[in-house]
């Protein structure tokens, strides 16, 4: 079995960042990659949106809708997950 290789680092940008399909699809691979310590520790994930939001409170909101996510997970996110509006 071949080992697992990390990416470069890299930025995800995430239009529509605060949408359904975004919610339904995007979040649960982005967890399963952070999970699997798949991405890069300098991996940096922008997510741009028309509402009004802060990163702060997108960040409270994905802790509220998913509440499997584990420890790692929500604090590779507070590192690196930016908001845009």
């Amino acid at each position: 079995m071949k080992p697992v290789v990390k990416p470069e680092p890299a930025i995800i940008i995430i239009f529509g960042v605060t949408g359904d399909l975004v919610k339904r699809k995007l979040f649960p691979a982005l967890y399963s990659l952070i999970k699997g310590n798949l991405l890069h520790d300098s991996t940096t994930i922008v997510g741009i949106t028309r509402q009004n939001i802060s990163t702060e409170d997108m960040l409270s909101e994905l802790v509220d809708d998913y509440p499997e996510y584990d420890e790692h997970a929500v604090e590779f996110l507070k590192e690196r997950f930016i908001v845009q509006t």
